[in-house]
């Protein structure tokens, strides 16, 4: 976008910032208060894992079932968390 800040930095009567509402970048004309607009978030590539914080109890139990499965925490989780769909 030419011209246009981020932050609610001003150039030549436009204003861009970032909306959470949104989840998109919003730029507005200080002239033409009822014009605006949304420029999309970039898409960001997801990793092929993430961090789940539980209780000291629910992880032996998961831990337990694994072994007693003879197979990784890793792969029972996998396997529960895609049955909730």
């Amino acid at each position: 976008m030419i011209g246009v800040g981020t932050d609610g930095d001003k150039h030549g009567g436009i204003a861009g910032s970032w909306s959470d509402e949104d989840q998109e970048f919003v730029a507005t004309c200080a002239e033409f208060p009822a014009l605006s607009w949304l420029e999309p978030a970039p898409e960001r590539a997801l990793g092929s894992g993430f961090i789940v914080r539980v209780p000291p109890q629910l992880h032996r139990s998961l831990a337990t079932q694994a072994a007693e499965s003879g197979i990784s925490l890793n792969r029972l989780v996998t396997h529960k968390l895609s049955r909730q769909g």
